[in-house]
């Protein structure tokens, strides 16, 4: 149904809107899951199972997010917002791949 003074443009900018929010807020969700699972990986025995399956779900999940980011390109704003957590992710992958 049609909200009053609403046009059709209107609607879809709404629509849009929720949609890049969804958007915005599974990848910050997907990037603190993935963090997680990399910390988990790095206090895991050397050669366990639970640390390479960890380490190889934090990596799908650093994939899937630069895989998003690509489909919904953030503004410079939300990159900053996201950078951090990046960047601490990076380096936990890359502390794993140097065990």
């Amino acid at each position: 149904m049609r909200a009053a003074g609403q046009s059709g443009f209107e609607r879809k900018e709404r629509l849009f809107g929720n949609v890049r929010g969804s958007g915005l807020s599974f990848l910050a969700v997907e990037l603190e899951i993935a963090i997680t699972m990399a910390q988990i990986a790095l206090q895991s025995p050397p050669g366990s199972a639970k640390r390479r399956r960890n380490s190889v779900n934090a990596h799908k999940a650093l994939d899937t997010i630069l895989r998003i980011e690509k489909k919904l390109p953030l503004s410079s704003e939300e990159a900053k917002q996201f950078q951090p957590n990046m960047e601490k992710l990076r380096e936990l992958l890359t502390s794993l791949g140097e065990q």
